[in-house]
């Protein structure tokens, strides 16, 4: 989990963008400069998402992240005692719609590429490698995301979307 960057965007266009029914409670003329789902990374004009864990849920950093410069919350609980100037967006899960909401923070990277999913039990990542060189061998960009390269086998959300961003730029 890392703290990323991204152009200046509205945060009622990440929302709209992505798609998601959603309340915002606070301005809606905020600017979006970064996103995170770790308060410790928090920077000013980042939207942090409080994410339910297996052993932590972000909800409980909340006034971290506030503290350390957020500007929006994404939650699924409204937090209360929240500052005027912060933006609580409320949907009905976090972990739901985080992908989406990551997408459209980096202006759906996907959409500008063409994506291959390996599925199966078995040998799944040793496939994804032979068709990335495979393709690089017939003069193709490849870029291979698999459980050997990731920290928890597959790459959080938002991660995945930087990740993708990165690649298209």
């Amino acid at each position: 989990m890392s703290r990323y960057s991204c152009s200046s965007v509205s945060l009622t266009t990440i929302v709209q963008e992505a798609g998601i029914s959603a309340e915002l409670i606070g301005a809606s003329d905020v600017v979006i400069t970064g996103i995170t789902q770790d308060s410790r990374a928090v920077k000013q004009g980042d939207l942090f998402c409080c994410v339910r864990g297996q052993f932590a849920d972000g909800h409980a950093f909340a006034e971290q992240a506030i503290r350390s410069g957020a500007s929006a919350l994404l939650v699924d609980t409204v937090q209360p005692n929240v500052a005027s100037h912060v933006t609580q967006v409320v949907v009905s899960s976090v972990r739901d719609v985080l992908g989406s909401v990551a997408s459209a923070t980096f202006g759906h990277p996907s959409r500008e590429l063409k994506m291959t999913g390996i599925t199966g039990t078995n040998g799944k990542t040793s496939t994804a490698y032979i068709l990335g060189e495979i393709l690089k061998a017939h003069g193709a960009t490849a870029l291979v995301i698999g459980t050997l390269t990731g920290e928890r086998t597959t790459p959080e959300a938002i991660d995945l979307q930087h990740q993708l961003r990165e690649f298209v730029d």
